[in-house]
């Protein structure tokens, strides 16, 4: 069943578009797409899709696999953004921003 998949999109709900490309840009640069008024999307990979729709809803999350936890948090501060410590889990060492509207996106880079 999993093989049918050809890609992921998350969708985060946002009070406003306009105010969270701002936040966006500074992490991620330009959005990749903007399908219609009141929505952005961001390939964050080959086959991943974050897209920003304004709309009402909850907080959520995301969570984006990385190969260098370290390196990744120093380019998040040089952006003016501001990470979380680096948490050590045993298996996995994370850190996480949140965005103005209160969703997390944590960094996860496995520990081998």
């Amino acid at each position: 069943m999993k093989s049918q998949f050809t890609s992921l999109i998350t969708v985060f709900p946002v009070k406003d578009v306009e105010t969270s490309l701002a936040w966006y840009r500074r992490w991620l640069g330009e959005s990749d797409s903007i399908p219609m008024e009141g929505i952005a999307e961001y390939q964050v990979t080959e086959t991943a899709w974050l897209q920003l729709t304004q709309e009402e809803g909850n907080p959520t999350s995301l969570i984006l696999g990385v190969d260098d936890i370290n390196k990744v948090r120093e380019d998040l501060v040089n952006k003016g953004l501001e990470p979380s410590d680096i948490m050590d889990w045993e298996v996995v060492l994370t850190c996480q921003i949140e965005d103005p509207d209160g969703h997390t996106i944590s960094f996860a880079q496995e520990v081998i």
